[in-house]
């Protein structure tokens, strides 16, 4: 899989803007390649940040959507004027995280999405990458509400990761990050490996979500 990480910093008074702009990407639900794209709201600050992810089934397909058809909805939708900053990142899967429905049927039925966005440490890339395997994975794997995930490095920057996790809902999420990360963190002596993470967590908007052979969403009734 292929997955594309956004991050737009949305002043207040556009965040109804922004919104309408993001709902214009049902249009490409049809595209080759897409699996979903599902997004939501993360407070932070002054401001808050709009965060999409994008799950492609490869990088081809995606470049193919970006060439041919991403143009035609920012001309429309304008979106561009509705957030002040963006960080986009480009990701390739690794591994799957496991859960009852994997990565696809997941981003389908979830409620809540989890991202750690990773910087390792130059000479601990190896030990990272381990350790999500051996300790991280089957943890995750197996916990109730546990939908699906991913853990992939980005396309042009092998020290950077995305661990991807998506959940029924966030009771599940809170219960596993409160009764079982604190132990795995310690096991897998996280502050060894990384020289920054950031974590995001936030509730899906359905009416974000641009899932392939979904309907579009109805006009407007004036």
């Amino acid at each position: 899989m292929f997955l594309k990480w956004i991050v737009c910093d949305v002043p207040n008074k556009r965040r109804t803007a922004f919104s309408d702009a993001q709902q214009q990407w049902q249009s490409i639900r049809c595209a080759t390649g897409l699996v979903a794209q599902v997004g939501g709201w993360f407070p932070a600050g002054r401001s808050d940040m709009a965060c999409i992810l994008g799950i492609w089934q490869d990088a081809r397909a995606y470049s193919r959507f970006f060439e041919y058809l991403h143009d035609a909805v920012t001309d429309v939708n304008m979106q561009a004027d509705t957030y002040s900053s963006a960080r986009i990142g480009n990701y390739v899967q690794l591994l799957e995280m496991g859960g009852s429905h994997g990565l696809a049927g997941a981003a389908q039925r979830a409620g809540f999405l989890r991202i750690a966005d990773c910087r390792v440490a130059p000479g601990h890339r190896n030990s990272f990458i381990a350790k999500q395997m051996t300790i991280w994975q089957p943890a995750m794997a197996s916990q109730p509400g546990m939908l699906g995930g991913a853990f992939a490095v980005h396309s042009d920057d092998p020290l950077r990761f995305l661990v991807v996790s998506l959940w029924s809902d966030v009771s599940k999420h809170d219960r596993y990050a409160s009764e079982r990360v604190p132990g795995l963190r310690k096991r897998a002596q996280v502050d060894d490996d990384l020289e920054e993470i950031s974590g995001y967590h936030l509730r899906l908007l359905r009416e974000w979500a641009v899932l392939p052979g979904m309907r579009p969403a109805p006009e407007p009734d004036f």
